[in-house]
């Protein structure tokens, strides 16, 4: 049939058009598989699987130790690597660099501080995550879970007992007197609690401050919590008494000016395991005089609240 036939009649036009269309499909077809497949592999390059296979323990409750147990080679850089502890939820950032580099049947040591050069603290029983993250692409290169069996308290950064500043007036003001007490257990020798439950300092607060009258205290520093849980603390007091717990008062007064005898104030609060800033703050007036700081939780019951820190540089 002439070219000129063909396109003046339809029955010879549309062989020609089905052929053209299928061709069409056929080349999309290619072009969207040769995508996928070149996607796959690019995709496949940015999601790298685990290179090495580590293992990551206790070594002591300062230090971790790192096994490289098979696979391959591994270098550390900051740039390119983070190392992150996990303990209670809150990320510590290693300085990856301390560990250079682990290949198979290396053991390394690397020390539980953060980039800043701080101590982690480490309870015993934590349970904690261990993470090498490739910051290239932002995904997780090894995860590791631990338990600890041993603490870590910073000694060189924490020191036993509260912190006491003694003064004269009930304003908390003037020259005071400090002094470190390991808990807050206080009377007079004369009121009845003192002679049924005793009192660490004899008739407090005579020689502090020569007097058992008309003075006021403020205790601060840490306490340290062992696990997650309710804890409900009990103050008692002649005359005026408050408690804060990580600036929050936990337990407070009607107003500022009020006066007492014997009495027993509690409160309940949740508190994460690890250190915790407390402060105590009592005012008397004329007549007997007593703190007592207790506390309880669903692991004991009550009895004279302990685990007090202080800062060693205050």
């Amino acid at each position: 049939m002439r070219p000129d036939n063909l396109l003046r009649n339809k029955y010879g036009l549309s062989p020609v058009i089905g052929v053209l269309l299928m061709l069409l499909i056929v080349f999309l077809m290619g072009a969207v598989i040769a995508a996928s497949l070149l996607g796959g592999e690019q995709e496949e390059k940015l999601a790298p699987a685990p290179l090495a296979s580590l293992s990551v323990g206790e070594y002591n409750n300062t230090t971790l130790k790192i096994d490289h147990n098979g696979g391959e080679f591994l270098e550390f850089d900051n740039s390119t690597t983070s190392v992150i502890l996990n303990v209670a939820g809150k990320d510590y950032l290693f300085d990856a660099s301390a560990l250079e580099s682990l290949g198979v049947g290396d053991e390394k040591l690397l020390p539980m501080k953060d980039r800043d050069g701080n101590s982690i603290p480490i309870n015993a029983g934590d349970f904690a995550t261990f993470k090498v993250i490739d910051l290239r692409t932002q995904k997780p290169v090894f995860i590791q879970e631990i338990t600890f069996k041993e603490g870590y308290e910073p000694e060189a950064k924490y020191q036993s007992g509260l912190i006491g500043y003694y003064y004269r007036g009930v304003n908390f003001s003037g020259t005071a007197v400090k002094r470190t007490d390991l808990r807050l257990k206080f009377a007079e020798s004369s009121y009845s609690t003192a002679r049924l439950y005793g009192s660490d300092i004899e008739n407090w607060p005579y020689d502090i401050l020569n007097t058992t009258n008309n003075f006021s205290v403020d205790y601060e520093g840490l306490i340290k919590i062992e696990h997650n849980s309710n804890y409900t603390f009990y103050l008692t007091s002649d005359d005026w008494a408050q408690l804060y717990i990580d600036g929050t008062t936990v337990i407070k007064e009607p107003t500022a000016s009020t006066r007492h005898a014997k009495t027993t104030n509690a409160a309940t609060i949740y508190l994460t395991a690890g250190y915790h800033e407390i402060r105590v703050e009592m005012k008397e007036n004329i007549g007997t005089s007593i703190l007592h700081l207790e506390w309880a939780s669903d692991s004991f019951s009550r009895r004279f609240a302990e685990n007090f820190y202080h800062d060693a540089s205050t």
